[in-house]
């Protein structure tokens, strides 16, 4: 880039985040720690109402349409299980006869019982558990699987955007290897914003507890790539589809919540990025403060 560019581009990129565009700030000052505003969004965000989060659930809808991503409520785990199969039985394999399933292991998931409903029908369900004695022998199970089942995070609506957080026995190569990802959330995974989970990341007493794990997995509909000659593709480097089903009923919500309380509890055996989680959050928050 050359110099008089690359001045116009910074220069845009402060006058973006609201400041001066000609004035060269010291970097300690670029992206202020605010703790309390920090909370007060934190709060906001997980402590809506059940309507509310309808609210949010529909945006995440709207989001979704062109993404090509499918967003399907159901009313229980039951409900969810049996979608989950129907889609099983509807998908063709790519490759081989026999269609393999890989999944989180996960309360929410583990409420599904895909083993004993698919045991049956010649589709081996692959759990990936917590201390996995093959890791290798997953991963090759994974990159045969056509469906991968998770759970997530969070669910920002603001972008139909999913956050997976990797840790053990919830590898991201469940939802980025088979040909098909479905994740299984409640209203309460709902938040509006980026804004809000940064927020939430810096100042809800769980997450601090288990910081960033050694990897956190952004999904927003399926892979897309249209390199050649201009023409959408879908699945050329992750899944070609992805679905998404909500639990409506609010009495669906303790599964998130005894999952996060189980993240915090066991943080200390979570593997941790070499970066600055903390730096890396107020980074962002500022980023997204200022739009």
């Amino acid at each position: 880039m050359r110099r008089n560019h690359q001045n116009e581009f910074i220069q845009t990129v402060r006058a973006a985040l609201g400041h001066p565009a000609f004035i060269r700030r010291k970097a300690p000052e670029l992206f202020p720690h605010q703790p309390c505003l920090h909370a007060a969004i934190s709060d906001q965000a997980l402590n809506r109402s059940v309507s509310e989060r309808r609210l949010l659930l529909e945006k995440f809808r709207q989001e979704a349409i062109p993404l090509n991503l499918d967003v399907i409520g159901v009313d229980s785990a039951h409900d969810a299980a049996e979608t989950i199969v129907s889609i099983v039985r509807q998908k063709e394999t790519e490759w081989g006869q026999t269609k393999h399933i890989v999944t989180w292991k996960h309360p929410l998931i583990d409420r599904l019982n895909l083993s004993d409903r698919l045991s049956g029908m010649d589709m081996p369900v692959h759990v990936a558990e917590i201390e996995i004695a093959d890791r290798d022998e997953f991963c090759k199970q994974a990159q045969h699987a056509i469906i991968g089942v998770t759970s997530a995070d969070y669910a920002i609506a603001e972008s139909a955007t999913l956050v997976l957080k990797t840790r053990p026995g919830q590898p991201r190569s469940v939802s980025l290897t088979p040909s098909i990802h479905i994740a299984v959330i409640t209203l309460n995974h709902l938040i509006d914003s980026f804004r809000e989970l940064y927020a939430i990341l810096q100042s809800d007493p769980a997450d601090v507890a288990e910081g960033l794990t050694s990897c956190m997995t952004f999904i927003s509909g399926p892979s897309k790539t249209a390199d050649i000659e201009a023409c959408m593709v879908h699945g050329a480097h992750g899944p070609r589809e992805v679905y998404v089903l909500v639990l409506l009923s609010p009495d669906q919500l303790t599964a998130q919540n005894s999952q996060k309380q189980e993240n915090a509890d066991g943080a200390v055996d979570v593997e941790k990025s070499g970066l600055n989680a903390a730096e890396i959050i107020r980074s962002n928050q500022a980023v997204f403060s200022n739009q």
